[in-house]
């Protein structure tokens, strides 16, 4: 037993876990490459153990300590090594805080590992919400909307989708059965126009047109298919998509320089563009644009500072950009809701911050033996829910992000949105938000920018970007354990004061009184 004791308590151990901690670091950082950041801080640094970690794009076949593990044997061993060789004299007061604050800094650290949460709001002008939704977690959820006032969610989180279970609850009329289930997933409906795109990103893709953007469940905008040719040549055939968050830039290569081109909608020109740029200079000086009317007569397109010129061939004014269905594609049979005769391509998981996965799934409904049908399921839906039929209540199920709900709600009173001049790039941006707690009769408005966020209820909201011209995107975060930090450091800070001071006024006494 001595010896055990003698093992948690020694500085050789510390060591040890601190080169540990070292490699972790090294290893998580080079492993987001490859996983993604969030994956990789989820695999390195909030976990016990890592099986395989990833070093330059190989698995290495070895188990390593993860975060929480090196982090708990720290904080076991400076608490041990404390108690073994505490003493208590005026004289090591200092040692004491500033080791009781170290081990306050590990705890906390592992306290927001453990409790903390982020999640965003997305709040057009004049409109409020109660929840805040995960990017990153998805959920399947039934509601019993019989009383508009107070709705019953019973929600199944994602890992529980496996092909091929049925999953049971207490709460639930029916029974779930998975059919199917894609991590990430694109779907595309019947009815789609085959694009003769001969060069750029999309070769192989099709349109859906719409004739509104409230009859369809998926995004859509404007799409042009244009041949873009010099004096010399042509350059081929461009499907020109929409510029968002997500997409990747289209290029075009001429004369040695590179051009980016795309759609956007753009309230300063009267609507949808295509604007053409130099890589990296979209919104500057080289941007040239041709309004939707203009495209929408077809025919050749030039402008003087353009060393290549645009035959519009056809203009969506508002549709959807699909691939094509491929060999990996899948017709499941589906004979509820209105996804019948949709195609489902099984995609690639994404590890950048930009991009988002959609899964997707089929389900099957049974209630007393008997099946209600089949359901086909994405969060990539606009709006996700759907309504059920013969469950003796009025029910609604939607595979969407997953949801944190408050008490209260969060409204958007004013977006101001501040741009540096002559340019598009944001300077500032700040919201005044409208804060409406029922329960406290509380009714009152703040305003928040990007360094001075509103702290309400145990959450944090950050003003953290935008949407157009009239509509916020805050970022909430829930952190129990957000002050430790401050009071780990106060207490370190007090500690080497302490005890470098003493020693500094004992030195002093000496030598005055020698």
């Amino acid at each position: 037993m001595g010896r055990v004791i003698q093992f948690f308590c020694s500085l050789r151990l510390t060591v040890f876990l601190l080169v540990a901690g070292l490699l972790l670091v090294f290893l998580g950082t080079l492993a987001q490459v490859d996983e993604g950041l969030y994956a990789a801080q989820a695999r390195y640094f909030r976990s016990w153990y890592i099986w395989r970690p990833t070093l330059y794009h190989y698995r290495i076949p070895m188990l390593f300590p993860g975060g929480y593990l090196i982090g708990g044997l720290l904080i076991f061993n400076l608490v041990a090594a404390h108690i073994k060789r505490f003493r208590f004299t005026t004289s090591k007061i200092g040692i004491h805080l500033t080791h009781g604050g170290l081990i306050l800094l590990l705890l906390g650290q592992l306290l927001t590992d453990m409790l903390s949460r982020e999640s965003f709001m997305e709040l057009p002008e004049g409109a409020s919400s109660n929840y805040s939704v995960d990017f990153r977690a998805n959920e399947l959820v039934f509601a019993n909307v019989s009383d508009p006032a107070a709705e019953t969610l019973i929600s199944i989180p994602e890992h529980k989708l496996v092909a091929g279970t049925t999953i049971e609850n207490p709460s639930l009329p029916v029974s779930v059965k998975v059919l199917n289930y894609w991590p990430n997933c694109e779907l595309t409906p019947p009815g789609g126009i085959p694009v003769a795109a001969t060069a750029g990103l999309y070769t192989n893709y099709e349109v859906i047109p719409f004739s509104t953007t409230d009859e369809n469940q998926m995004e859509s905008h404007m799409a042009v298919l244009a041949e873009v040719s010099t004096d010399k040549q042509s350059l081929g055939t461009f499907l020109v998509t929409p510029l968002t968050q997500d997409s990747i830039e289209q290029i075009i290569n001429v004369d040695g320089k590179q051009y980016s081109i795309g759609c956007m909608f753009a309230p300063m020109f009267g609507g949808n563009i295509l604007a053409i740029s130099l890589v990296g200079d979209m919104g500057g000086k080289s941007m040239v644009t041709f309004a939707q009317a203009v495209l929408a007569k077809k025919g050749e397109l030039t402008k003087p500072n353009l060393p290549f010129k645009l035959k519009v061939k056809e203009m969506w004014p508002n549709c959807r950009v699909l691939p094509q269905p491929g060999s990996t594609s899948v017709a499941p049979k589906i004979t509820q809701g209105d996804s019948k005769g949709y195609f489902v391509t099984p995609t690639e998981l994404v590890t950048d911050t930009e991009h988002r996965n959609l899964p997707g799934a089929v389900v099957e409904l049974i209630r007393s033996g008997k099946s209600l049908g089949t359901w086909l399921l994405w969060t990539g839906f606009k709006d996700p829910t759907v309504d059920l039929d013969g469950l003796g209540k009025p029910y609604t199920m939607a595979f969407q992000f997953k949801r944190y709900y408050e008490p209260y709600r969060i409204g958007l009173i004013k977006f101001s949105h501040e741009r540096y001049k002559g340019t598009d790039t944001p300077s500032n941006f700040s919201s005044r938000l409208r804060v409406i707690n029922p329960a406290s009769n509380e009714d009152r408005a703040v305003e928040i920018h990007m360094n001075s966020p509103l702290r309400y209820k145990g959450m944090t909201f950050y003003q953290a970007g935008f949407k157009g011209e009239d509509e916020t995107i805050l970022q909430v975060v829930k952190n129990p354990s957000w002050l430790t930090p401050y009071f780990a450091c106060i207490m370190v800070g007090l500690g080497l004061i302490y005890q470098f001071g003493s020693h500094l006024l004992k030195f002093a006494t000496k030598r005055k009184n020698a």
